[in-house]
């Protein structure tokens, strides 16, 4: 499971957080991250390895996969990263 930066990792051992990983790939989609439960998860377009762009937590740093988080999550995550690019209104 590649993570966005070297400086975050998840606390887990790469075993158990795989085995989330697949657990939630075979499973309905959900809300947050499937490694530490967090909801927040922001869009980065600038990752330097395959996928190229996608939803990363930022509790834990990976890079969720996308099959694994409802349409509203994803949703939500583009939002957390265009805010800065728009006035609120």
């Amino acid at each position: 499971m590649p993570c966005a930066s070297p400086d975050v990792t998840p606390d887990a051992r790469l075993a158990d957080v795989l085995r989330r990983v697949i657990s939630a790939m075979e499973s309905a989609p959900g809300d947050g991250c499937p490694v530490c439960a967090q909801e927040r998860l922001e869009w980065h377009t600038d990752l330097e390895r395959y996928p190229l762009q996608g939803p990363v937590c930022t509790d834990c740093g990976i890079v969720v996969p996308v099959s694994v988080l409802t349409p509203a999550a994803l949703s939500a995550s583009r939002r957390y990263a265009l805010a800065d690019r728009y006035a609120a209104v």
